[in-house]
């Protein structure tokens, strides 16, 4: 099924503090998709396909595709940023 074996979130707010960090995939468990829903709200289910992909996916513009970063911007200033880790 998956390309990779854990997947992982780290949750930091607009002034690059870490507000929270999860596994979402790891071994065949998914977990915490809860969490990163409340995160980005209305993103969530083309930002869950994306992930699903995997490292692969170059739909995030992401130099290093084994550690994607998703954006969320409000008034054109990061509001939100998430940094995923893909680990084999």
């Amino acid at each position: 099924m998956a390309q990779f074996n854990k997947l992982t979130a780290e949750v930091s707010d607009g002034a690059g503090n870490v507000v929270d960090s999860f596994v979402l995939y790891d071994g065949g468990r998914f977990d915490n998709f809860d969490k990163l829903h409340d995160f980005v709200g209305r993103d969530y289910t083309n930002l869950n396909d994306d992930l699903m992909d995997g490292p692969s996916s170059d739909t995030w513009g992401s130099e290093d595709p084994m550690h994607p970063i998703y954006r969320k911007y409000v008034c054109g200033e990061v509001w939100l940023e998430i940094h995923f880790t893909y680990e084999a």
